[in-house]
């Protein structure tokens, strides 16, 4: 019973709310909108220019984020690791040979995270043989616009990049630990690769053109 009458009010609430507006007064919408929030006179709308900028700052923002994190994430293996070799040299914890190797993994990791500038410099410098990278540069006289667009897009790729180097190092390290499930391990190598590889998109991208033959 409950669930019909909650079946009919949600067909009837949006009925009534497009006749209460439509009943308001036109003067209602004068300075304000229909929630109560003042409207400026001058509203410039954004363009497309103007969003892609202000896209691409934010972005610059949310890895300044992923990077606060990655600190926060060093700290937490590095104690962790330390308090278990505490136990371990103390003789405390019963199960400290078996746990020795995932703690020693633990500072590994908590390095890693501790310097993550230098973690990614070293994976690209590893597949590409070099820590630089490749810039987007614009081929042909689309306007700026279009050049904006794919410097936004490619950014978004390298900031999806480093997410997955981040969740990379978190498999590697449940998986040394018994904590994650079937072939851990291997997601957290998978997740390394495929993040380097979107870091450094346009040399990526340049490495299968040249390789499939195609022009860049």
């Amino acid at each position: 019973m409950l669930n019909i009458r909650f079946k009919t009010l949600l067909r009837v609430l949006p009925i009534s709310v497009f006749a209460v507006l439509a009943l308001l007064p036109q003067a209602a919408f004068a300075a304000n909108n229909f929630l109560g929030i003042p409207l400026s006179p001058d509203t410039n709308i954004p363009d497309v220019t103007s969003m892609l900028e202000s896209l691409q700052t934010n972005f610059i923002s949310l890895s300044q984020l992923v990077a606060a994190l990655c600190y926060v994430f060093a700290g937490y293996f590095m104690l962790t690791a330390l308090l278990k070799l505490k136990k371990y040299g103390e003789g405390i914890s019963m199960t400290a040979q078996k746990e020795f190797s995932g703690t020693l993994v633990s500072i590994v990791i908590g390095v890693a995270f501790l310097f993550i500038p230098s973690t990614l410099t070293t994976l690209l410098t590893t597949f590409y043989g070099t820590d630089t990278i490749t810039a987007y540069t614009q081929l042909d006289q689309d306007g700026v616009t279009w050049e904006l667009a794919m410097q936004t897009i490619v950014m978004i790729v390298q900031f999806v990049g480093v997410v997955a180097v981040v969740r990379g190092l978190f498999h590697l390290h449940k998986a040394t630990h018994g904590q994650s499930q079937q072939n851990g391990f291997a997601k957290g190598v998978v997740h390394l690769i495929g993040g380097v590889l979107a870091v450094n998109i346009v040399a990526t991208k340049d490495i299968l053109y040249s390789t499939l033959g195609l022009a860049t």
